[in-house]
């Protein structure tokens, strides 16, 4: 039954494409399904069904988010973008980050026809590392363009 075993998924992330804007929330999302892998054991058909039933995100800052849910966009969510999420997580410094998602996995098996039959545990498969950018951004009111008024603030 070891040789069996779920592929790993890719991540996703707002606001940007690993990007990250500091003090306001990075919305992490896993892609993970349920995945059923088949293959022979003992000459006679087999299948594992993984189900995932948990989440984590460990987010190169000392952080970490742990989520019963995969997590979603903003507008799945039906939520303002840069609003918090049960997968979201702020970064207090710019900089670059090392993300590291694990998905963790319930599973079952059928061997020579049977019904689904649990296997006692979970699963915890890492997912492909990637790299967060995490950028400060300012904002300035001014009372029209720079092209207008070249001497106000964000401008010079």
């Amino acid at each position: 039954m070891a040789s069996f075993a779920p592929e790993a998924q890719a991540d996703a992330m707002e606001p940007g494409p690993r990007i990250a804007v500091r003090k306001l929330p990075a919305n992490f999302i896993s892609r993970a399904t349920e995945q059923v892998v088949s293959g022979t054991l003992l000459g006679r058909p087999a299948a594992v069904r993984f189900t995932p039933v948990a989440f984590s995100w460990m987010t190169g800052d000392g952080g970490r988010i742990d989520a019963e849910t995969s997590g979603a966009t903003w507008k799945h969510l039906k939520q303002q973008e840069l609003s918090d999420t049960a997968t979201s997580h702020r970064y207090a410094e710019r900089g670059f980050y090392d993300v590291q998602p694990t998905v963790t996995y319930s599973a079952e098996y059928q061997f020579d026809g049977s019904g689904w039959i649990p296997i006692e545990g979970t699963l915890d498969v890492a997912g492909e590392a990637y790299r967060v950018r995490v950028v400060t951004v300012e904002t300035r009111l001014t009372r029209g363009d720079c092209i207008q008024y070249p001497n106000d603030p964000g401008c010079r």
